[in-house]
């Protein structure tokens, strides 16, 4: 049974696939979509991941959907104008570990929030 159901937005097919790979591997449930642009997928979030080619030139879209998707985990391959607004930027290539600790700990904080 699925810990939680996160949502990748990656438009790079290997970086989709290894996301994808490494979170079911942690029994997460993984919908993707490419950009911030596309339609998103209806349902229910617990986090999302968004690699910082998906994001494109708007940045105000950027922070409307990083508002509405939170906990959101930036990753990157610097410093980036949404880091502030995310709840963890993790520097690529650095994905395996770091990643699924920033996920884990974006659960955590959001169900904290919420008792």
């Amino acid at each position: 049974m699925p810990q939680a159901h996160i949502l990748v937005v990656a438009p790079e097919g290997e970086l989709r696939h290894s996301l994808r790979f490494a979170l079911e591997a942690e029994l997460f449930d993984v919908t993707w979509q490419a950009s911030l642009g596309a339609r998103p997928v209806p349902g229910e979030y617990d986090c999302t991941i968004i690699d910082h080619h998906a994001i494109g030139g708007d940045l105000t879209a950027a922070r409307r959907f990083v508002a509405a998707f939170q906990p959101v985990i930036l990753l990157s391959n610097g410093p980036h104008e949404l880091s502030p607004f995310v709840f963890r930027t993790i520097l690529k290539p650095h994905l395996g570990a770091p990643l699924v600790e920033g996920v884990r700990d974006a659960l955590d904080r959001a169900r904290a929030s919420t008792t």
